[in-house]
């Protein structure tokens, strides 16, 4: 994991218009920042600009796109179980249900949630949100 820094004081003490300054997300302050060379700034807004337009689950979803799309072609080929087919494109669609399970894996260590919890797993974080 990389390192990571914090930064802590009292309510309104700057704390945040500090971080923004740092982040090179407000530019109207007196004097200047330099980053040294190979360090980068992550900067996560306290109150993120969200489409008014979708739901807090589409939002999530945003986030999770490749779970969520793994999800959907899993449901895929387990309706086109219920096809008649042969035995060659019956073994063609559980090499591809593998695939969709092996692709479950994290992109990003410590951000794994399984593909098949994925529709559980807004609502469980949020509960009474009507999700």
């Amino acid at each position: 994991m990389p390192p990571r820094s914090g930064c802590w004081g009292l309510n309104g003490s700057g704390k945040s218009t500090l971080l923004r300054i740092i982040a090179g997300v407000d530019k109207e302050f007196n004097g200047e920042t330099i980053l040294s060379s190979g360090y980068t700034i992550g900067f996560l807004e306290q109150e993120p600009q969200l489409d008014p337009n979708k739901t807090v689950k589409e939002i999530v979803q945003e986030g999770a796109q490749e779970a969520a799309d793994l999800l959907a072609e899993f449901n895929r080929i387990n309706d086109k179980f219920a096809e008649p087919m042969s035995e060659g494109n019956m073994n063609k669609l559980i090499e591809r249900q593998g695939r969709c399970r092996r692709g479950s894996r994290p992109s990003t260590p410590g951000t794994w949630i399984p593909a098949w919890k994925w529709p559980w797993t807004p609502s469980a974080a949020l509960p009474g949100k009507h999700l």
